[in-house]
Formats: C-alpha cells, structure tokens, sequence
C-alpha cells in the first residue's frame, strides 16, 4: 500500500479564520427508521405529534440564533411527503423545507440502508427524498460505519457519488461530508475528535488524502443529550472546552468541531425541550464572549477548506489526548522527544526527565498499535511496519506522571 507523507506541524485554521481561536459548535439530531416509535412517521398521528415539537425547537433555534443540523431517515421523511399539514405557521410550505430555508438550519440524510413499504432505501436514496420536499441543503451525511458495509453500501461510494437503490432514475448522489462515524463494533462506539480531514478507506482510515472530496468532520467530545441526562453534565462540560481553548491549555493549532446531539425520540417528555434551550441559552453566552460560534456543518467545512494550510495540513485532535492543564500540557511536551518526525524507519523516543516506564501508541481511529514497558531514558522503535499516518504516544513515568505526543509514519 503506498504510504503518504502526513505533515509533522499542523497550521492553525482558527488562524487563518479568527485571530484568537474558538469553538465551532452546532445542534445536531437524529430520527430513525426504527427503535423510534414517534418517528413511525409513516402514521400520520405520529407525524403530527412529532411535528408539533420539531417546529417548537425550529422556532427556538431560529429565535437564538443557534445552528442545527436536522438529519433524518426514511419513515419522518415518507410521514412529510404524506402527511404535512403545511401550515401558516412554516409559510404553506412543508416542515423541512421551512426549515431549510432558515439560515439556521439545515436538513441532512440519515440512512441505516434498510427496508420500509418492501423496498430498500439508501443514503442516495434518502437524499433523494430530501430533493422531493424541496431542501437543498443535504450535501452532509449523517451516521455512518467507518469500518463496516451497511446493509451492503459503504461509505466510500459517497467519493464517486452514490446510486439510489429505489429511485433509480435519479442522479449520484454526492456529498462533500461525513459526520458521527461509529465503529461496527457497537452501535455507539463514535469517533470522538475534534476537526477535519479526507479519509482514505474502510482498511486505511486514519489517513488523510487530500486529493478526496469527502471529509469526516468530529463531532467534539461526545455532548449527547437524552431525556435522562442532566443537562448540568453537557453544560459544565462544554464550559471547560470553551475556556481551555480560549486561555490555551487546549492546543491551539487545532480546529475545534463540537456538536450537542439529541435523538429525536425525546423530544416530547417532559420539560426534554426546556432543559436543551438551557444549553443553548448557556452556549449563547460564549458566543457573547467571542469564544464560541455557532456553525452547521456545511459552513464549518466551508471554513476548513478555505483555511490556508488544507494542502499541506489536516486537522485532529482525539478526546483522550486532551491536557488536564497548561502545566500539564508544558510538562508533557518538556518530558518527551520524538524524532525523526516524520519517520519511516527508526524512531527514537527520549524522555528529558525520568525514564519511561511503559508506553502506549495508538492510531487516529484510538486502535493500539504497539505497548511497551521499557523502564528506560531512551528507546528505538521500528516503525516500518506501521501504517502511513499520524500515532498518537501516551507514556508513564517512574514517578506515573503522563506524558503524551505525536508523530506522523509515511
């Protein structure tokens, strides 16, 4: 396989887009083909009821000026087609193109590729969809495995353009993002960074090829509302993001991609809207302070293309390799040397203080490549056999003090 040479320093995007850098923060939510009964939106009782909250949150949204992305799969979609009352109240035009139209919202594709009415739906096919209620914007694919078929399509079809399995006739379908990519190993099991870059394939993931279109964007540190969360949780959460990226304990030359989820089969219990306009009241705040601002996900790949740098850099920074504190960050960047960076033969890896009791390397995607337990000042590693692309070290000292790093294999 012909590896490709990463880079070993990563430009500042919020550089080239603000002076001081800030968090890129959107709402984003899901509804299903199944496991929500709600969303049995087929049912025009169900598409009622579920219509009546979607468009409460919309008005909030669009009242706070927050920026939403509203993905969502087959059954909510065949329910709008069918049975949208197009009301007054979203200009006599139906609920997602209300929306839509919005400068706040943007409507995207949700697909698990399955059956409904006895025929098979995929990406391209919800897509198509999105199309017959009149939405432009639905270039962003929303869910998908990063490693896995689902029900037979693969996400690398989006790059070429996807066919539609039911709406045969219609065009390739091709977006320019992905975003919330779970591993097939558990249905929950996202990959949690913060930034963009162009995947390579299913088998080569964590590398980045910037001849590609399409770009996986980080949904941040999982920020995933549900009727059983305390909303205290997400909001003290995203407040030390927010703060360590603004007073630089967080590294700065990264691009923060955060994201507040919700699944839309809470959004009728009780109070469920009131608690989540409380976090964005909250975010709201930030944005006040310049720290924050709200972005979909199609204009924060617009502004991550556009950044100088794209040709030569990409942007990820995995939630584990978060500083606790500047002067952890310091200490760790202190403690440990990698060099040659980038390599493709022998790496050496120095501690400047204590020896390395044992060490850990991982790849972009947190899969460990290689653990050691040296106990010594300085160590060589063989990295030929290692996949072209950016490793993340996490290391002890004899005293147990971490020290993490990086380093790029072409």
């Amino acid at each position: 396989m012909k590896k490709i040479l990463l880079p070993v320093c990563m430009m500042a995007i919020t550089v080239a887009l603000h002076a001081q850098p800030k968090v890129y923060i959107n709402l984003n939510s899901h509804n299903e083909t199944s496991g929500e009964p709600l969303y049995d939106a087929t049912l025009p009782l169900n598409y009622n009821t579920a219509y009546t909250a979607i468009k409460e949150i919309a008005d909030s949204v669009i009242s706070k000026k927050v920026k939403w992305n509203f993905q969502s799969d087959v059954r909510f979609l065949l329910g709008a087609i069918k049975h949208d009352p197009k009301s007054v109240a979203t200009g006599n035009t139906n609920l997602l193109k209300w929306m839509d139209d919005s400068p706040y919202i943007e409507c995207d594709p949700h697909s698990h590729e399955g059956m409904v009415g006895g025929f098979t739906y995929n990406y391209a096919d919800v897509a198509h969809l999105h199309d017959s209620l009149g939405v432009t914007n639905r270039k962003n694919a929303g869910g998908f495995k990063i490693d896995g078929l689902q029900n037979g399509s693969d996400w690398q079809d989006f790059e070429n353009g996807m066919t539609c399995v039911k709406f045969t006739s219609a065009p390739k379908w091709k977006p320019n993002v992905m975003w919330g990519g779970s591993f097939s190993a558990g249905v929950h099991n996202d990959m949690n960074f913060y930034g963009s870059y162009k995947p390579q394939s299913r088998t080569n993931y964590s590398t980045h090829v910037n001849t590609n279109r399409v770009a996986c964007q980080g949904n941040g540190c999982s920020a995933h509302f549900t009727d059983t969360t305390d909303e205290n949780r997400i909001i003290n959460q995203l407040k030390v993001l927010f703060t360590n990226v603004h007073n630089g304990t967080y590294d700065a030359n990264q691009y923060y991609t955060q994201a507040v989820q919700f699944d839309c089969r809470d959004v009728n219990k009780t109070n469920f809207i009131k608690r989540l306009c409380t976090i964005l009241d909250t975010v709201n705040n930030y944005v006040k302070k310049g720290w924050v601002e709200w972005a979909t996900i199609t204009e924060k790949d617009q502004y991550w293309r556009s950044s100088s740098g794209l040709d030569s850099a990409y942007y990820f920074l995995d939630c584990d390799n978060l500083p606790a504190s500047v002067a952890a960050m310091k200490k760790a960047e202190n403690k440990i040397v990698i060099s040659p960076n980038p390599a493709s033969d022998i790496l050496s890896i120095t501690s400047e203080g204590e020896k390395i009791k044992q060490f850990e390397i991982y790849d972009m995607t947190g899969k460990i490549a290689f653990v050691d337990s040296p106990a010594l000042q300085s160590y060589s590693l063989n990295v030929k056999a290692f996949e072209s692309g950016l490793y993340f070290l996490k290391a002890k000292s004899d005293s147990g003090a971490l020290m993490r790093t990086k380093f790029v294999v072409y």
